[in-house]
């Protein structure tokens, strides 16, 4: 049986929509094979499953190791990884947090899920899917560049060793998008360069009969003038370092993509609004819906702080160049 097929055996008995015939042997088999394919919690959840004296001494002792491995496993992916929730808020794929603070750095985030993979976006525009997740590789899926493409581009950019990676398609047909097999600290290197490429393919939509003009300019608050909003998405907040501000507060910070300063606790970050649409232009006051860049170590140091009830305060100190932030109970 192959391992998405036995992935979804086991998920289903996990749900208590499969067959409920299954005896303890082969609950042990599944979390062998949870063991091999690195599923540490789909064993550990498979675990009581198995009641005490049900399998004989040699049996038992084999699965204290395998639960063993797993829990430790598991411990450790759920403090190095970062949750990726799907539409109903549930947990769905795990990627590492290194992965994800890489992607933020290059204003790159997560947007949408599927049974396969995450989708990830940048002003508005999806450059990027990842599939095949496990927590030691993942699958690259890039809808614009052909595997040729994608070939030549790693030979030139220094990456030749990710080549014998590529995944090529098995016949003629139409266009294939790329596709690369790539481990997590190859993938968090790799964005660094590829991402500002795939943004170029991807150009943002500019009507052609109706070209907009560079915006020079943004309103913003007077100076004296303070925001608080309660503390709600406190999971995008810690995960991610971004402060998610209401649409009604937009037009309190500069326009989009224009620089300016927290004073903070901790001393001046520079940073602006993040995060618009597809046709985003720089300087836009409506465009853009959260602040991220530069604020992790601000982050790290309240982030006992950041939970429900509690309130970001922003106020205006120079309008469109200054402004102070902190978090209060």
């Amino acid at each position: 049986m192959n391992k998405e097929k036995q992935k979804r055996q086991i998920d289903l008995f996990l749900s208590e929509k499969g067959s409920k015939d299954v005896d303890a042997f082969c609950v042990y088999q599944w979390i062998e094979r949870c063991h091999f394919q690195e599923w540490w919690d789909r064993a550990v959840k498979l675990a009581p499953k198995i009641a005490p004296n049900s399998l004989d001494e040699h049996y038992h002792k084999r699965l204290d190791f395998l639960l063993s491995e797993c829990g430790t496993n598991l411990d450790r992916i759920n403090r190095e990884c970062v949750p990726i929730r799907n539409s109903s808020g549930d947990p769905q794929f795990l990627v590492p947090r290194s992965f994800i603070m890489a992607c933020i750095n290059l204003e790159l985030r997560p947007f949408g899920t599927t049974s396969k993979g995450v989708a990830f976006e940048s002003d508005g525009r999806r450059v990027l899917f990842i599939e095949e997740i496990s927590p030691k590789k993942c699958t690259f899926r890039l809808d614009n560049m052909d595997p040729e493409t994608l070939s030549s581009w790693l030979r030139s950019h220094g990456f030749d060793h990710l080549v014998h990676e590529i995944i090529w398609p098995s016949g003629q047909g139409d266009p294939q998008p790329g596709r690369l097999r790539i481990t997590w600290p190859d993938a968090s290197n790799l964005i660094d360069s590829l991402i500002p490429h795939l943004k170029e393919k991807v150009p943002a939509y500019r009507p052609a009969s109706f070209p907009r003009p560079p915006i020079e300019t943004s309103s913003f608050a007077p100076s004296g003038r303070r925001i608080q909003f309660g503390i709600t998405a406190i999971h995008t907040l810690r995960a991610y370092n971004v402060i998610t501000f209401p649409p009604g507060h937009r037009r309190f910070f500069p326009g989009y993509k224009i620089p300016f300063i927290f004073q903070t606790d901790i001393g001046e970050i520079e940073t602006h609004v993040s995060s618009g649409t597809q046709k985003a232009q720089q300087g836009d006051p409506d465009e853009g819906k959260y602040i991220a860049k530069n604020l992790k170590p601000w982050i790290r140091r309240h982030f006992k702080e950041i939970e429900a009830g509690n309130l970001i305060t922003i106020e205006s100190i120079e309008p469109g160049r200054t402004y102070r932030l902190s978090v209060n109970r």
